[in-house]
């Protein structure tokens, strides 16, 4: 999955800085009628939406991934495919076919169908920074918003903002309650929404950290200030979905997954993934995101 997890959204921004060209959303798949899941054949589908990459690019590495989880697990060789959708429609058209028993997703893409789909956090993955979590920083032009309020009629622009309960929950919602007039709207472009801050328009753009790093390296970075972090956040999950995989089998992934940075030969997929391991769920993290998320409207 090149240029996956948290890392692909710092390449797209420092490839937008030098002038590189947007990468665009992948392409869906056709879902198709799936039977239940058994240890003889197990999808993990990771979604990500607004990155870069798409299905096809990423391929190989979600081979190789598939490949260290099984032998981590203590799977038969071909247990388990993975595969890799940049675009919400065709990730989440995935989850919904009953033959995907698994994702790797954001936390956001989580929150938001963590209902619908039934799913079930197993992991948590840990950023080459050496941790779990993340922390959103919104970006305005200088002096122009002094509360919350002063956001009414603008528009929120973000990679997270296909979620728009998460972005006025868990990330900004300590900060204060955003007007109801604000409009968040979701944008892979995120280099197209700072020139629009940085043109005085009624813009703000939700960055993630590799994001707001770059930012310094921005024409015109002194007419641009932070108004608002939000906590750290869990950034990524291994999740199940609904009762498709049974007890012992998760127990077998999480088991797997929490020692594959052991083995030198995956070292590798991971770096490719931009993940430096996986580790044991932080329950009290994820609870107080899943609360923020369902007190906002």
């Amino acid at each position: 999955m090149q240029d996956s997890a948290t890392a692909m959204n710092q390449f797209l921004f420092k490839a937008a800085l030098c002038g590189m060209a947007t990468a665009t959303l992948a392409g869906g798949d056709t879902a198709h009628a799936g039977t239940h899941d058994s240890l003889e054949s197990l999808r993990l589908v990771a979604c990500a939406p607004g990155y870069p990459s798409n299905t096809e690019q990423a391929q190989p590495t979600m081979n190789d991934f598939a490949t260290m989880v099984s032998d981590a697990a203590g799977w038969p060789k071909g247990t388990l495919t993975a595969e890799y959708h940049s675009s919400e429609e065709a990730g989440i058209r995935r989850l919904r076919d009953y033959a995907t028993s698994l994702a790797l997703v954001p936390l956001p893409l989580y929150l938001k169908y963590e209902q619908e789909l039934s799913l079930t956090a197993l992991a948590q993955a840990v950023l080459p920074s050496g941790s779990a979590t993340e922390r959103w920083s919104l970006v305005a032009s200088v002096g122009s918003i002094t509360s919350p309020a002063s956001l009414s009629g603008w528009e929120l622009l973000g990679i997270p903002a296909y979620a728009p309960r998460f972005v006025r929950g868990p990330a900004l919602s300590s900060w204060g309650q955003l007007p109801d007039s604000l409009s968040v709207k979701f944008t892979q472009r995120v280099l197209t929404g700072i020139r629009r801050v940085a043109a005085g328009e009624e813009v703000v753009v939700l960055l993630d950290s590799p994001q707001t790093t770059a930012l310094a390296s921005f024409p015109g970075a002194e007419s641009l200030e932070i108004i608002a972090t939000s906590p750290p956040l869990l950034a990524w999950l291994i999740v199940a979905l609904d009762d498709r995989v049974d007890e012992s089998v998760r127990q077998q992934l999480i088991d797997g997954l929490l020692s594959v940075h052991e083995s030198a030969r995956f070292g590798s997929v991971l770096e490719t993934m931009q993940l430096q391991r996986f580790e044991a769920l932080d329950t009290k993290a994820l609870a107080l995101a899943q609360a923020a998320y369902s007190a906002t409207r």
